[in-house]
C-alpha cells in the first residue's frame, strides 16, 4: 500500500480546469497546500489538521477481537463507535463495543464489552459504564441509539454474535435491559452487524432495522481451506457462507415491537433463501417523497435500495435505480455507506466503502433519467481509494467552507496480507478528500499527510463516527481500530470559516426529530442535510447538524421539513452558534 505519510504536498491529486471561487461559498485564505495535477494549480486547498486526543481525553477502550491464531471470520468485523448525548447535558458522549476472547464468549465470562464515556465539558471523558448499569459481555459489533419509547431519553441497541440487546435509558442515570420485554433479541445463531432506528411509517415511533450478515459457526468455518502461501490459515470470506435474513421490528408504541421484515418487503430471497449479507445501513429519503427509504451495503452481493411505498412497506429497487452494482456493473464487497446532497444542484450522492482493489463507490443521482450512476472515477475519490480496504465512510464539512468533504476509515481484514500482496498492508491510513467545489472537473481531492496532522496514522480501521465533542464549532472524528484502541481525533482547522449548528426537537413524538430535512440559504448558496445519526459502518454520529458557512456571517433562512412533513422557516440567523429549534406544534 502507498505510504501516504511520505507524500509531498505537490503530489496532491486534483484535476481542475476552472475553479471560479465566486460561484462557491467563499472562505478566508487559510494556511494552504498547493495542489497540482497536469497544468492546473490551486493554492487554496486548506490544511485540516487533526490531533490524536484519545489519551488526553481519557479514552482507554480496547477493541478485543479474540484473534489468537485460528482466524474466525467475525474477528475481522468488530469496531462499534457512537456519539450521542445520553444525559441530555448538551455534550456529545461516546460509546464503544467490541468482541472478546472466544473462551470467555463461549462460557459467558470475562469483562463488559460495552463502554459508555461521559463527556465532561468538552475537555475529557469519564467511563460511566458501571455507574449507569450497562452490562453487556457478548461479542458485540455495533451500538446504536434511538428514543424508541418517546420519553426524551435516547436508548441503546447492541448488535452481536448471538442475541442482541436493548437498553432503556432512565433519565441519564440508569440503563436497564428490556430486550425480552420488547422481543428484539433475534436468535442465538444470528450474526448481526449494523442496526438503525428510523420512523418507517411516519407514525412518530422509531422502528428498528437490524442487519444480519451471514450464517456462521466455528464448525462451518473449520471446513473452509482458506490459506496464505498454501501454509497458514487465512480468514474465510463471505462467499463461503449463506446469507442471513435481516430483521425489521415495527414499533407499536405501548404494545412493543413486532418483527415484520417479510410483510414490509425487507426480506429479499432467491429460491427461498435470503441473499443479503448486509453490513452498512443508511435510512434516507431517496426520492424526496417524505418517506424514509433504506439503502443497505452488501458484501459481495448486489446492494439494496428499499423504496418506501408510503405506509412503511418497501419495494427493493437497487438495480432499477442504479445502486446495486459499481461502475463496472459488478457487485462489490461493500461495507460502510453514507449520503449527502452535493454541488450547487443538490444532487443526492451515496458513497460505499469497498474491498481493496475496488474503488469506493460514489453513486450520483441523475435527475434527467432518475437513476444513480457510479461516478467514482470522475469525482476524484475513485482512483485514490482503489488500494484501500474501506469500512467507515462519512460526508462532513471539516473545514466549514460550505461544502461536504469526504473521509473514510481503512484497514485490511487479513493481518498477513503483505505476504501475498506486497502493495497491501494490514494497517492503513484514513483518507480525507477535500471538496474543491462543483466548478472543478473533479470535485474531490485527497489531502496529503502534511495537511491532516495525525489523522493518517496507519490503523486497522473499522468504525468512523463524528461529533463536535469540544463544542468549538468544527467536527471531530472517532475511529475504531480492530485489535487496538478507540481513537479520538480533534479537529484543529484554522480557516476562520463561520458555522451554524442545529439541534432539532419535537415536543410530541420522535422527540429528537430523526429523519428531518434541513435546508439553509446564505449568501446566495443553498445547503441541505438530513438528520440521520446511523451512518458509516457500525457507527453513529451526533444528533446535531453542522453547516459550514465560509465567509457568511449569517444565514438568510433555515427551512425545516419535520419528519411528519410539517414545514417551519426561521430567518436572519447569526453564525457561530448552536441553535436549538423546537417544532412549532401550533402550525399543525
Amino acid at each position: 500500500m502507498k505510504n501516504l505519510s511520505v507524500l509531498p504536498a505537490l503530489l496532491l491529486v486534483l484535476s481542475c480546469a476552472s475553479c471560479d471561487r465566486e460561484k462557491e461559498p467563499s472562505q478566508s485564505k487559510p494556511e494552504s497546500t498547493q495542489a497540482i495535477r497536469g497544468d492546473a494549480v490551486i493554492n487554496y486547498a486548506p490544511k485540516i489538521e487533526f490531533e490524536d486526543f484519545s489519551e488526553i481525553a481519557g479514552l482507554d477502550f480496547y477493541y478485543e477481537d479474540g484473534a489468537e491464531g485460528d482466524k474466525w471470520a467475525p474477528e475481522t468485523m468488530i469496531g462499534g463507535v457512537s456519539f450521542f448525548d445520553y444525559d441530555n447535558d448538551g455534550d456529545a458522549d461516546l460509546m464503544a463495543v467490541s468482541g472478546k476472547k472466544w473462551d470467555e464468549y463461549e462460557n459467558g465470562s470475562g469483562k463488559n464489552t460495552l463502554s459508555l464515556y461521559r463527556n465532561d465539558d468538552g475537555k475529557s471523558f469519564t467511563d460511566v459504564t458501571n455507574e449507569v448499569g450497562l452490562i453487556f459481555n457478548g461479542y458485540g459489533f455495533s451500538a446504536v441509539v434511538g428514543d424508541y419509547d418517546n420519553d426524551g431519553w435516547q436508548d441503546i441497541y447492541v448488535t452481536a454474535l448471538g442475541e442482541n440487546k436493548l437498553f432503556k435509558n432512565y433519565e441519564g442515570k440508569k440503563f436497564l435491559d428490556v430486550t425480552e420485554k420488547n422481543n428484539v433479541q433475534g436468535s442465538k445463531g444470528d450474526y448481526s452487524i449494523g442496526a438503525a432506528f428510523f420512523d418507517a411509517d411516519n407514525d412518530g415511533d422509531l422502528d428498528l432495522f437490524v442487519a444480519n450478515y451471514m450464517q456462521w459457526s466455528k464448525q462451518l468455518d473449520m471446513r473452509i481451506n482458506e490459506n496464505i502461501n498454501n501454509l497458514d490459515k487465512a480468514y474465510s470470506g463471505p462467499s463461503y457462507f449463506e446469507s442471513s435474513k435481516s430483521y425489521f421490528y415495527r414499533n407499536y408504541g405501548d404494545i412493543g415491537f413486532k418483527e415484520e421484515s417479510r410483510s414490509a418487503g425487507l426480506d429479499v430471497e432467491s429460491r427461498g433463501k435470503a441473499i443479503g449479507k448486509t453490513l452498512g445501513i443508511l435510512p434516507v429519503d431517496i426520492n424526496n417523497d417524505g418517506y424514509i427509504d433504506l439503502i443497505t451495503a452488501n458484501d459481495q452481493i448486489r446492494n439494496f435500495a428499499f423504496i418506501n411505498n408510503g405506509s412503511g412497506n418497501f419495494t427493493e429497487q437497487g438495480e432499477e435505480i442504479g445502486i446495486a452494482y459499481n461502475n463496472l456493473g459488478k457487485s462489490t464487497a461493500a461495507m460502510g455507506v453514507d449520503a449527502a446532497w452535493l454541488s450547487k444542484d443538490l444532487l443526492l450522492t451515496v458513497a460505499m466503502g469497498n474491498y481493496a482493489s475496488e474503488m469506493t463507490s460514489v453513486y450520483v443521482f441523475d435527475r434527467e433519467h432518475e437513476v444513480f450512476s457510479d461516478d467514482a472515477p470522475i469525482t476524484g475519490i475513485g482512483p485514490d481509494s482503489r488500494k484501500s480496504l474501506t469500512f467507515g465512510v462519512l460526508f462532513l464539512d471539516l473545514d466549514l467552507d460550505g461544502r461536504m468533504d469526504f473521509v473514510q476509515a481503512n484497514g485490511h481484514v487479513e493481518p498477513d496480507i503483505s505476504l501475498t500482496q506486497k502493495s497491501q498492508a494490514y494497517k492503513q491510513p484514513a483518507q480525507l478528500f477535500w471538496n474543491c467545489g462543483s466548478d472543478c472537473s473533479r470535485p474531490f481531492v485527497l489531502l496529503p499527510a502534511t495537511s491532516v496532522g495525525e489523522l493518517y496514522e496507519p490503523l486497522a480501521g473499522r468504525g468512523l463516527a463524528a461529533a463536535d465533542y469540544d463544542n468549538d464549532g468544527d467536527i471531530d472524528i472517532a475511529i475504531s481500530e480492530i485489535g487496538g484502541r478507540l481513537r479520538l481525533f480533534k479537529n484543529n482547522q484554522k480557516t476562520s470559516n463561520n458555522w451554524l449548528r442545529l439541534e432539532l426537537s419535537q415536543p410530541d413524538k420522535n422527540r429528537f426529530a430523526v429523519g428531518a430535512i434541513v435546508e439553509i440559504h446564505h449568501g446566495g448558496h443553498v445547503q441541505k442535510q438530513h438528520l440521520m445519526p446511523t451512518r458509516s459502518y457500525v457507527s453513529q454520529v451526533e444528533n446535531i447538524l453542522t453547516f459550514g458557512l465560509g465567509d457568511s456571517k449569517s444565514v438568510d433562512s433555515i427551512n425545516i421539513t419535520w419528519p411528519d412533513g410539517q414545514h417551519q422557516v426561521l430567518s436572519n440567523i447569526n453564525a457561530n452558534q448552536k441553535l436549538k429549534i423546537v417544532k412549532d406544534i401550533n402550525k399543525q
